[in-house]
C-alpha cells in the first residue's frame, strides 16, 4: 500500500507531465502556425505594391568609377583615432554608456551623447573631455522616460524627443543647459530633423496618412506633406512600411525607409524634387497573415539580409548605412554582434554610388576634418577621428 508521501509525489509527478505535455502543445501550436504563416503569408516589403507616379532614379551595380566617392572611402580608411569615451566601470560613470542612440555636434565642436540606456545626454568637448549632463530618468520638468532623438540649433537651443511624442526644449545658459519648455506632438515620431524655425516629423501612421508633420516651435502643427503610395489596407502593415530615417539641409529633407530600398527627396515646402530606387539594398522584412498580422521572424531568410543602420550627408554624398546578415538558423540578437557594416554611398549629382564595408560600427557626424562614430570593442563607446 502506497503511503501518502508516495502518492502525493505521484500526483505532483503526473501533474508536472501533464502541464509540461500541455505547455509543449501550445509552443508546438504556436510554431505550426508561424512555420504556416511565413509559408502562407505575404511578404513585405514587396516592391510590385508600389503604386508611385513620380519618376525614379535607379540606383543599381555600383561600379566605384565615380573619383569623388573613392576619395570618400579613402578617407575614411585613413581617419585616426584621437580619443574615445566608454569603459564597463570605474571612477567616472559619465564614461559608462547604456545605448546610445544618437549623437550631435554643436557650432562650438562639443559632443552631444545621447544615452538611452541611462535616459540622459552627456556633453564632451572636442578634445573628448567631459563637460557635464543634460537630464535625467523621470516624469519631470526637463527629466525622461524613454528618449530617442536629440537636434541642436545655430541658437544652441537643444530638443530631446522622449517617448517619440515629447519635444523638450533646453537653452544654453553660458555653463550648462537648463530646461525651457516642451510640447507634445500629435503623433508618434519615427525620426526627425530640426532646423531654426521648424521641426520636421516623420510620423509612424497606421492610416494612409502624410509622411512628414510640421511643427513651429512653439507646438502647433503647420503642415503635412509627402505620401507612399504603398498598395495595402492593412494598419499594420503601413505602421512599418512607413517609417524613414530623416535628414535636412539647409533646403531638402531626406527621407529612407527603413523596409523599403527607397529615397524620397522635399523641399521645405513639401515638394517632391525627386526619389531614388536602390537596387542593391535586400532589405529584412515581415510577413503578413491572412487575418491581417505580422510575424517578424527571429532568424534571417534567405531573402531578407539587410538591416538600415544609418543614415547620413556630406556635401553631394548620402551615405546608407547598414548591417548585412547572412542567412543562418542562428539567432538573429547572435548574428548582430557579428556582423559588419557596410556603405552604400551614392552621389547626388550623378546618381553614380559604391559599395564598401565600413571600419566603424555607426557613423554620427562626419565633417572636413573629422568624424563621430559609435563601436564595440567588447563594451559600446564613442570614438573621435580626425584626417
Amino acid at each position: 500500500m502506497l503511503s501518502r508521501v508516495t502518492r502525493s509525489r505521484r500526483s505532483w509527478i503526473i501533474k508536472g507531465l501533464l502541464l509540461s505535455c500541455l505547455v509543449g502543445g501550445i509552443v508546438a501550436c504556436h510554431e505550426k502556425e508561424r512555420r504556416s504563416l511565413l509559408s502562407e503569408g505575404r511578404r513585405h516589403p514587396d516592391i510590385a505594391l508600389l503604386r508611385e507616379s513620380f519618376n525614379w532614379t535607379i540606383v543599381s551595380h555600383p561600379s566605384g568609377r565615380d573619383s569623388s566617392l573613392r576619395h570618400f572611402v579613402e578617407r575614411l580608411r585613413a581617419a585616426r583615432r584621437k580619443w574615445r569615451v566608454g569603459e564597463w566601470s570605474g571612477e567616472f560613470s559619465w564614461a559608462m554608456f547604456g545605448r546610445v542612440a544618437q549623437v550631435v555636434q554643436d557650432r562650438w565642436g562639443r559632443i552631444f551623447v545621447l544615452d538611452r540606456g541611462n535616459a540622459e545626454v552627456r556633453v564632451f568637448s572636442p578634445e573628448g573631455q567631459y563637460l557635464f549632463t543634460i537630464g535625467k530618468a523621470g516624469e519631470g520638468p526637463g527629466e525622461f522616460i524613454d528618449p530617442e532623438f536629440i537636434a541642436i540649433d545655430s541658437y544652441d537651443s537643444l530638443y530631446v524627443l522622449d517617448q517619440g511624442i515629447k519635444v523638450n526644449i533646453f537653452a544654453f545658459n553660458k555653463i550648462s543647459y537648463v530646461f525651457r519648455r516642451y510640447f507634445i506632438l500629435q503623433n508618434r515620431a519615427r525620426s526627425w530633423c530640426v532646423n531654426d524655425s521648424l521641426v520636421f516629423i516623420n510620423i509612424s501612421s497606421t492610416q494612409k496618412d502624410s509622411l512628414i508633420h510640421v511643427y513651429n516651435k512653439n507646438g502647433e502643427l503647420i503642415g503635412k506633406f509627402g505620401y507612399l503610395n504603398y498598395n495595402s489596407n492593412n494598419p499594420l502593415v503601413l505602421n512599418y512600411i512607413n517609417r524613414g530615417l530623416m535628414l535636412c539641409n539647409r533646403d531638402k529633407i531626406f527621407l529612407l525607409f527603413e523596409f523599403l530600398p527607397i529615397i524620397k527627396v522635399y523641399d521645405f515646402k513639401g515638394n517632391l524634387l525627386w526619389q531614388v530606387y536602390i537596387q542593391n539594398l535586400n532589405l529584412k522584412g515581415f510577413t503578413e497573415g491572412k487575418e491581417g498580422n505580422i510575424l517578424f521572424t527571429g532568424k534571417i531568410d534567405k531573402n531578407f539580409t539587410d538591416i538600415i543602420w544609418g543614415f547620413n550627408k556630406f556635401d553631394n554624398i548620402l551615405m546608407v548605412q547598414y548591417i548585412s546578415l547572412p542567412y543562418s538558423n542562428s539567432n538573429l540578437a547572435e548574428l548582430f554582434e557579428k556582423s559588419k557594416t557596410f556603405i552604400i554611398l551614392i552621389n547626388i549629382y550623378d546618381m553614380n554610388s559604391i559599395i564598401d564595408t565600413l571600419g566603424f560600427r555607426k557613423i554620427f557626424i562626419n565633417t572636413d576634418s573629422s568624424l563621430i562614430a559609435q563601436e564595440y570593442e567588447e563594451i559600446p563607446h564613442i570614438s573621435y577621428y580626425s584626417y
